[in-house]
């Protein structure tokens, strides 16, 4: 069972705790770290990391230490709507599912 507002209380007592990051951002990032080079994730065919621009993979997420999600916000947002209809059904199947896909 959740903290009922703990999420709102402790984001405004400190607020450098959560950060939307964007993609610009993102790539600004990268540029700053890698110059005008971008490294694959993965190595070559011959089994070494390629230096190679490569535009595909110009996104990446900062580093980060942990990453906690507000899964009672979740879970809430993927049964409920926002209308407040209350003949509303939704099967548990479909509520995991955008569960999920929100999580991805």
């Amino acid at each position: 069972m959740g903290v009922p507002k703990f999420y709102r209380w402790i984001s405004e007592r400190y607020p450098c705790l959560s950060e939307v990051v964007t993609h610009k951002q993102c790539s600004t990032a990268c540029i700053e770290l890698f110059g005008d080079k971008w490294l694959y994730p993965e190595p070559t065919v011959t089994g070494r990391v390629s230096d190679q621009y490569n535009p595909e993979f110009f996104f990446q997420i900062p580093e980060f230490d942990n990453l906690y999600l507000d899964m009672n916000g979740i879970i809430h947002g993927c049964t409920h709507p926002n209308d407040e209809d209350i003949s509303f059904r939704i099967s548990e199947e479909q509520i995991f599912r955008d569960i999920f896909n929100y999580i991805d």
